[in-house]
Protein backbone atom coordinates (compact mmCIF):
# COMPACT_ATOMS: atom_id res chain seq x y z
CA UNK A 1 0.00 0.00 0.00
CA UNK A 2 1.39 3.35 -0.97
CA UNK A 3 2.08 6.19 1.39
CA UNK A 4 -0.72 8.35 -0.01
CA UNK A 5 -3.23 5.49 0.34
CA UNK A 6 -2.30 5.04 4.03
CA UNK A 7 -2.65 8.76 4.67
CA UNK A 8 -6.04 8.79 2.91
CA UNK A 9 -7.21 5.77 4.95
CA UNK A 10 -6.07 7.43 8.16
CA UNK A 11 -8.17 10.53 7.54
CA UNK A 12 -11.24 8.57 6.44
CA UNK A 13 -11.39 6.46 9.61
CA UNK A 14 -13.26 7.80 12.62
CA UNK A 15 -11.13 8.06 15.77
CA UNK A 16 -11.02 4.81 17.78
CA UNK A 17 -13.01 6.22 20.70
CA UNK A 18 -16.02 7.43 18.66
CA UNK A 19 -19.21 5.56 17.93
CA UNK A 20 -21.58 5.83 15.02
CA UNK A 21 -25.07 7.31 15.26
CA UNK A 22 -26.59 3.81 14.95
CA UNK A 23 -24.41 2.52 17.80
CA UNK A 24 -25.40 5.46 19.98
CA UNK A 25 -29.08 4.93 19.19
CA UNK A 26 -28.83 1.21 20.04
CA UNK A 27 -27.02 2.00 23.30
CA UNK A 28 -29.73 4.51 24.26
CA UNK A 29 -32.52 2.01 23.49
CA UNK A 30 -30.71 -0.67 25.52
CA UNK A 31 -30.32 1.73 28.47
CA UNK A 32 -34.02 2.63 28.37
CA UNK A 33 -34.96 -1.05 28.19
CA UNK A 34 -32.81 -1.82 31.24
CA UNK A 35 -34.26 1.07 33.25
CA UNK A 36 -37.91 0.45 32.33
CA UNK A 37 -39.99 -0.59 35.36
CA UNK A 38 -42.93 -1.81 33.29
CA UNK A 39 -45.85 -2.73 35.56
CA UNK A 40 -43.56 -3.25 38.58
CA UNK A 41 -42.81 -1.16 41.63
CA UNK A 42 -40.09 -2.28 44.02
CA UNK A 43 -39.24 -1.81 47.67
CA UNK A 44 -36.93 -3.44 50.18
CA UNK A 45 -39.85 -5.63 51.34
CA UNK A 46 -41.00 -6.82 47.92
CA UNK A 47 -42.69 -5.66 44.77
CA UNK A 48 -46.05 -5.00 43.18
CA UNK A 49 -47.07 -6.11 39.73
CA UNK A 50 -50.13 -4.70 37.96
CA UNK A 51 -51.92 -6.83 35.36
CA UNK A 52 -54.95 -5.63 33.42
CA UNK A 53 -57.29 -7.11 36.08
CA UNK A 54 -55.30 -7.44 39.27
CA UNK A 55 -52.63 -5.87 41.46
CA UNK A 56 -50.24 -8.40 42.97
CA UNK A 57 -48.39 -7.38 46.12
CA UNK A 58 -45.60 -9.85 46.81
CA UNK A 59 -43.13 -9.75 49.68
CA UNK A 60 -39.69 -11.22 49.10
CA UNK A 61 -40.02 -13.33 52.27
CA UNK A 62 -43.24 -14.92 50.96
CA UNK A 63 -41.66 -16.32 47.79
CA UNK A 64 -41.14 -20.06 48.25
CA UNK A 65 -39.81 -21.15 44.87
CA UNK A 66 -38.58 -19.71 41.58
CA UNK A 67 -38.19 -21.85 38.49
CA UNK A 68 -36.49 -20.61 35.35
CA UNK A 69 -36.99 -22.22 31.96
CA UNK A 70 -37.11 -21.48 28.26
CA UNK A 71 -39.87 -21.73 25.73
CA UNK A 72 -38.88 -22.67 22.20
CA UNK A 73 -40.54 -20.16 19.85
CA UNK A 74 -39.01 -21.76 16.73
CA UNK A 75 -36.71 -18.90 15.72
CA UNK A 76 -35.67 -17.89 19.23
CA UNK A 77 -36.00 -18.91 22.87
CA UNK A 78 -37.97 -17.03 25.51
CA UNK A 79 -36.59 -17.07 29.07
CA UNK A 80 -39.30 -17.33 31.73
CA UNK A 81 -39.46 -17.20 35.53
CA UNK A 82 -42.26 -18.76 37.53
CA UNK A 83 -42.53 -17.39 41.05
CA UNK A 84 -44.49 -19.34 43.64
CA UNK A 85 -45.70 -18.36 47.08
CA UNK A 86 -48.24 -19.80 49.46
CA UNK A 87 -51.54 -19.41 47.63
CA UNK A 88 -50.32 -18.32 44.22
CA UNK A 89 -47.84 -18.08 41.41
CA UNK A 90 -46.98 -15.74 38.54
CA UNK A 91 -45.16 -16.28 35.28
CA UNK A 92 -42.84 -13.60 33.91
CA UNK A 93 -40.85 -13.60 30.66
CA UNK A 94 -38.01 -11.58 29.21
CA UNK A 95 -40.23 -9.80 26.67
CA UNK A 96 -42.22 -8.10 29.43
CA UNK A 97 -41.60 -4.43 30.12
CA UNK A 98 -39.66 -4.22 33.37
CA UNK A 99 -37.94 -7.62 32.99
CA UNK A 100 -34.40 -6.33 33.53
CA UNK A 101 -35.33 -4.33 36.62
CA UNK A 102 -37.29 -7.31 37.95
CA UNK A 103 -34.32 -9.67 37.52
CA UNK A 104 -31.99 -7.10 39.07
CA UNK A 105 -34.18 -6.69 42.17
CA UNK A 106 -34.80 -10.42 42.42
CA UNK A 107 -31.06 -11.17 42.37
CA UNK A 108 -30.47 -8.51 45.04
CA UNK A 109 -33.31 -9.52 47.37
CA UNK A 110 -33.04 -13.32 47.38
CA UNK A 111 -30.21 -15.87 47.40
CA UNK A 112 -30.76 -16.82 43.76
CA UNK A 113 -28.68 -19.55 42.10
CA UNK A 114 -25.51 -17.95 40.71
CA UNK A 115 -25.24 -17.65 36.93
CA UNK A 116 -28.78 -18.99 36.54
CA UNK A 117 -29.23 -17.16 33.26
CA UNK A 118 -26.34 -19.05 31.66
CA UNK A 119 -27.71 -22.37 32.93
CA UNK A 120 -31.06 -21.63 31.31
CA UNK A 121 -29.73 -20.12 28.07
CA UNK A 122 -27.55 -23.03 27.01
CA UNK A 123 -28.02 -25.22 25.12
CA UNK A 124 -30.31 -23.30 22.80
CA UNK A 125 -33.84 -24.56 22.08
CA UNK A 126 -33.89 -26.82 25.15
CA UNK A 127 -36.24 -26.10 28.08
CA UNK A 128 -33.41 -26.18 30.65
CA UNK A 129 -35.82 -25.97 33.58
CA UNK A 130 -33.84 -24.92 36.66
CA UNK A 131 -34.94 -24.22 40.23
CA UNK A 132 -33.08 -21.00 40.99
CA UNK A 133 -34.59 -20.43 44.45
CA UNK A 134 -36.18 -22.76 46.96
CA UNK A 135 -37.13 -21.71 50.49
Amino acid sequence: MGLFRRIEDFFQRPPANTITFDEAEKALRWKKLQEDLGAFTFSEEGFTYQTTDELFIIRWVDITRIVSFKRDLFTYDLICLQLSWLGGHLLFDEEMAGWYQFVHHLNSALPILEKWEEKVMFPAFATNETVIYQK
